[in-house]
């Protein structure tokens, strides 16, 4: 079992590369691809970028290229939902996007605008990152997540977001990730760290917590592999 672990900064994704058995490095189109072994699971890990067109193309890349059998995708995100406050986790059970025509991917390919992430994933996720949220005064949660080309700093948009699709969460790239593992018919699974609350200002949490939460995540992701049985 080869694991596609993708994450959109390099801080999301160099604490697991630390942690990483690291065997070979590949460059495409100008990501690095790390090939190795974490919490003895065979993984490859990349830094995608900020942006859903970066996220697909490194998404597209781990299937195409180095046949990947899952891909988790982690990170950070800002809380749509008033009871989730900064380093609690969001394990989406599925992903859409914000930024787009309602309709149009049910109308035209793929005919799907939600895109459903793994069930066996998301109930193991859930189980091992309630255990590290509840051990630091944190909370798990598990909620629909979406995503857009644009970094959401107000609360009124955030209400709106939460008002139209009920997502408990809102960042710039698990939708392209869960859209590109959907049409390849792939296991996936998003992890979101709350970066910032649903109070005005955001900008000043993300950058207070951002570090936090990329260490967090990096500890989802490791306990992650260690809990799976392939």
């Amino acid at each position: 079992m080869l694991w596609g672990i993708i994450g959109a900064m390099d801080d999301e994704i160099d604490l697991l590369r630390r942690k990483t058995i690291i065997k070979e490095e590949f460059v495409r189109y100008g990501c690095t691809f790390s090939s190795g072994t974490l919490e003895g699971k065979s993984v490859i890990l990349v830094c995608c970028g900020i942006g859903k067109v970066n996220a697909a193309i490194c998404a597209d890349t781990l299937i195409q290229s180095f046949g990947v059998d899952r891909i988790v995708h982690v990170g950070v995100a800002g809380s749509l939902r008033p009871d989730l406050e900064c380093l609690d986790v969001v394990v989406a059970v599925d992903a859409v996007y914000h930024d787009m025509e309602p309709g149009v991917l049910i109308d035209y390919f793929p005919h799907c605008d939600r895109f459903p992430c793994d069930p066996g994933l998301v109930s193991l996720a859930s189980s091992v990152c309630s255990a590290i949220t509840a051990s630091q005064g944190r909370r798990t949660v598990t909620g629909h997540l979406v995503s857009g080309d644009q970094f959401i700093n107000d609360r009124t948009t955030k209400e709106r977001l939460h008002e139209q699709f009920q997502a408990a969460c809102v960042e710039m790239e698990g939708a392209a990730v869960a859209h590109v593992a959907y049409v390849n018919q792939l296991p996936f699974l998003i992890l979101r760290t709350i970066s910032d609350s649903l109070r005005d200002g955001a900008i000043l949490e993300y950058n207070h917590f951002k570090p936090l939460a990329c260490e967090q995540s990096s500890r989802m992701v490791c306990a992650l592999l260690d809990a799976s049985e392939d």
